[in-house]
This record gives structure tokens, sequence and C-alpha cells, in this order.
């Protein structure tokens, strides 16, 4: 049990150790212009997300210690073995 919180905890570290530090700012990558739509569509949102990479890291975070911490309250609600009758 100790190896397996061990473990998770190393892998949340090397997860989250390519995160800025708070003082830096991402690098703003300009757009290509795209070729003008009749209709104005143009003007419509691409539907990409860029950027949010941490609530990605927070959520992955928070869902595998959720998991754990469920998988942890099972091992010590777990039956107790009854010993074998011999009749």
């Amino acid at each position: 049990m100790k190896t397996l919180v061990a473990a998770s905890v190393l892998f949340a570290g090397l997860a989250l150790a390519d995160l800025p530090a708070a003082e830096q700012k991402p690098e703003v990558v300009p757009e290509a212009a795209a070729p003008k739509h009749p209709q104005g569509i143009e003007n419509a949102g691409a539907g990409v997300i860029s950027g949010g990479w941490e609530y990605v890291y927070a959520a992955y975070t928070l869902g595998t210690l959720g998991v754990l911490g469920f998988a942890t309250s099972l091992f010590f609600r777990r039956p107790k073995a009854q010993p074998e009758r011999t009749s």
C-alpha cells in the first residue's frame, strides 16, 4: 500500500513538473489570415480551445485522488475472513 501511494505521488509530481512558473507568460502565436467568406462566417469561433492545461492537470489529479481514496476506503471496509467450520 505504501508503494502504491509513493508511486502515485511520484507520478503526480512528474505530471505537474512541466507547468510554467507563475511569473512566466504563455507564448502567443499569431494566427494565419483566412480567406474571407461572403456571408461573414469567418467571424464565428473555430471551436478550438487553446491553453487551459492547468485545468486538465487539476482534473486528472482530483480524479486520481478520488479513485485512490475510494479504493483505500474499500480496502479498509472489506469483510473479515471467517474461519472454516469442520463438522
